[in-house]
This record gives C-alpha cells, sequence and structure tokens, in this order.
C-alpha cells in the first residue's frame, strides 16, 4: 500500500493528481498483479473498472474488466468499495479503507485508492492497490459461491 502511494505521490508532481498517462506500469513490475484501474463517469456518478490485476481477478468470482460497480451486487452503492472511490472523487486525494473478504468472513482485504485526472481538476480515473492477506491465496477453483464478488 506504502508503495502504491508513494508512486502516486512521485507521478503528480507538483499538481492535484497525476493522469492516466504519468502511470508507466514499467515503474510499478511488483505492485501490477494488485493494481485496478476505474473509469470514473459523472450524472450519474458511475465507477467501472477499466483494469484488473491478476492477484485481484484470482480473488474474484470473474474478471470484472469492463464491468460497472453498478452491475455488481456487493459492490453497488452502499457499498464500502463504492462509498471510498466515491470519497476519493469528492475530495480528490488517496484514501485507504478495508473491505470484507466476502468468501471468509471476517477477513478483509486491505485497499489504496487515489484519483487520477486529465486537467487537474476532475477526477476521470481511480488507480489503486487491493492488498490481499497471505491467509487470503487460496487457488481460484477452491473459492465458495463463485457468483459473488471477492472484494
Amino acid at each position: 500500500m506504502d508503495q502504491g502511494l508513494r508512486y502516486w505521490q512521485e507521478r503528480r508532481r507538483d499538481r492535484n493528481m497525476p493522469s492516466r498517462a504519468d502511470i508507466d506500469p514499467l515503474d510499478i513490475p511488483d505492485l501490477l498483479p494488485q493494481v485496478f484501474l476505474v473509469n470514473v463517469s459523472r450524472e450519474p456518478l458511475e465507477f467501472r473498472y477499466r483494469l484488473l490485476g491478476t492477484q485481484i481477478v484470482r480473488h474474484s468470482a470473474a474478471d470484472y474488466t469492463g464491468k460497472s460497480l453498478q452491475d455488481l451486487p456487493k459492490q453497488c452503492p452502499p457499498s464500502r468499495i463504492w462509498s471510498l472511490f466515491q470519497r476519493v472523487v469528492e475530495e480528490r486525494r488517496p484514501f485507504s479503507a478495508q473491505v470484507p473478504y466476502v468468501y471468509i468472513p471476517g477477513k478483509f482485504v486491505e485497499m489504496l485508492a487515489a484519483p487520477l485526472s486529465d486537467d487537474a481538476m476532475h477526477v476521470n480515473m481511480i488507480f489503486g492497490i487491493a492488498q490481499f492477506d497471505p491467509s487470503l491465496a487460496l487457488p481460484k477453483m477452491m473459492l465458495p459461491n463463485r457468483n459473488q464478488v471477492a472484494f
């Protein structure tokens, strides 16, 4: 999480927020399995997964790339993920949160969500890191109830 936040801060330089163009996967190869990018739309507010790292997909019921959070029962409003993303958009700064891991009660995923902006004023994308507890490293086929969203 700290590495992701440091990278975001480094990439923003003297601006409020970096842009998507400032994020280079070659800079963060060790983080890529945990990285997600979310497109942000307004009126109405909507979040859509643009990219999900391999570790995130492995811990999820499916690859949700291209899916809207509105279409995912455990992530639509008023979920913790939705609230986290909404706060990032409204306050235009990074936030982190613990999000329940639905497959194992009492387990959580640590998430960092940080704003990206093409104009340094309006958030149009979210750069994030999802850090799973090592005890959650179950093979995909062993996860129960595969029709749920993992985080």
